[in-house]
């Protein structure tokens, strides 16, 4: 029904059963990256700062058989996503917006990663036609965001599955090359932190309630230039760690410090991160609120699908890399090493690590066992600050507030 559904020379839905994908032949074998399109299924992204490099994959046979077949040379990155009705967007959202920000997502998990997108695959669950749902209305709005986000990144559907759900379910499936991919895992004493782009956004409109119109939150922007570009900078010799914010800048930082210590095997000693909170980049949509309704959208609020990054500050000049990138970069703190306290059981009045989750434990050993080794604490004005409470760190999907 893929092959049914979507005609990519109108965006929308074809209703004859019998119909074909126009751009998606069994018979091409064109290498993606390839400056000389035949059809519109090759067009180079119209955004140019959104290039991506020359691509050695090789589509065989796409969509109308039981899977689709392709050859490369590159180490590929292979990511997934779901989005799920009244979970994480509401039925009244435009399906256009939906379309575009389900293959969004994903481009931002490859742009971490430091690929460049080429295929996805697209899995949707749809229930039938009712007073309250239009089915080809909203599949046509589907078919046009998707079509958008695919064109603008030069990326290519290549199959899927759809079923009848009782609730709309997006799942898409992306692939990319890697020539030097990026890790989490990589950050070392020294490093810088910067992010891309602006924070709390998405998440003001959430509070909002701010779910159905075009904004931060439905229409993120995945940063796949930056990701090529720090690519090719740690090909060049420089480490680099990095991260998309999907569920918080804190959160997804002490995913960065917590497999970073795993990675350095560090005994007596963590990594800590300080966050200068004056420098964190805010979205212009917050800029009028008080500072500390700010701080904690930027902070803990999510969905802003911009990159958080850990370099090397003697190897990589921000400032370059944002003119050639054409991306904000800003530089948000420090990685640092310090001696780790034998239990972790009262950490720094100040920060939150595992420490303070552990505190409540009873049981001295079992919260020398439970507790993280990294740290991370933050300065406002030169003084310190105190960080929310792990447990409202983040989050990885949302409900309207009277549903939840």
């Amino acid at each position: 029904m893929i092959r049914r559904c979507f005609d990519w020379n109108s965006g929308a839905v074809d209703s004859d059963t019998t119909g074909s994908a126009v751009h998606l032949t069994d018979s091409d074998t064109t290498p993606l990256g390839d400056d000389t399109p035949t059809d519109s299924t090759h067009r180079q992204p119209k955004n140019q700062s959104n290039q991506q490099d020359p691509s050695t994959t090789q589509l065989l046979l796409g969509i109308g058989d039981d899977a689709a077949l392709i050859k490369s040379s590159a180490v590929q990155a292979i990511c997934t996503d779901s989005l799920i009705e009244d979970t994480h967007f509401v039925l009244d959202t435009s399906s256009e917006l939906i379309g575009y920000k389900s293959l969004a997502v994903n481009l931002s998990d490859l742009a971490a990663m430091g690929a460049s997108p080429t295929l996805f695959l697209l899995a949707i669950g749809l229930p039938g036609n009712s007073k309250h749902f239009d089915q080809d209305a909203w599949l046509s709005g589907f078919a046009r965001g998707l079509k958008r986000c695919a064109n603008e990144f030069g990326v290519r559907l290549i199959g899927g599955d759809t079923t009848r759900s009782p609730q709309i379910s997006i799942t898409i499936t992306a692939l990319g090359e890697c020539a030097s991919p990026l890790k989490r895992s990589s950050l070392k004493p020294g490093m810088r932190l910067a992010v891309s782009g602006s924070l709390g956004g998405p998440a003001l409109a959430l509070k909002n309630q701010e779910l159905t119109q075009p904004n931060a939150l439905n229409q993120p922007t995945p940063r796949v230039s930056l990701g090529l570009a720090l690519g090719r900078q740690q090909q060049a010799g420089s480490s680099i760690s990095c991260i998309d914010i999907s569920d918080g800048l804190l959160q997804d930082l002490s995913h960065l410090l917590e497999q970073s210590c795993d990675q350095l095997g560090l005994s007596n000693q963590t990594l800590c991160a300080g966050l200068e909170l004056d420098c964190l980049p805010a979205h212009e949509s917050i800029r009028g609120l008080e500072a500390q309704t700010q701080i904690a959208l930027m902070l803990t609020g999510g969905e802003d699908y911009e990159l958080l990054i850990g370099y090397d500050p003697n190897l990589v000049d921000l400032s370059i890399l944002s003119q050639q990138t054409g991306v904000a970069l800003t530089d948000i703190g420090e990685i640092t090493l310090k001696a780790q306290s034998g239990t972790q059981a009262q950490p720094p009045i100040n920060s939150v690590d595992g420490g303070s989750m552990a505190q409540a434990q009873p049981d001295p050993l079992h919260a020398k066992l439970t507790a993280k080794p990294w740290q991370i604490t933050a300065t406002l004005h030169a003084c310190e600050y105190s960080l929310p409470n792990p447990a409202d760190w983040g989050f990885d999907h949302f409900k309207p507030e009277q549903q939840s």
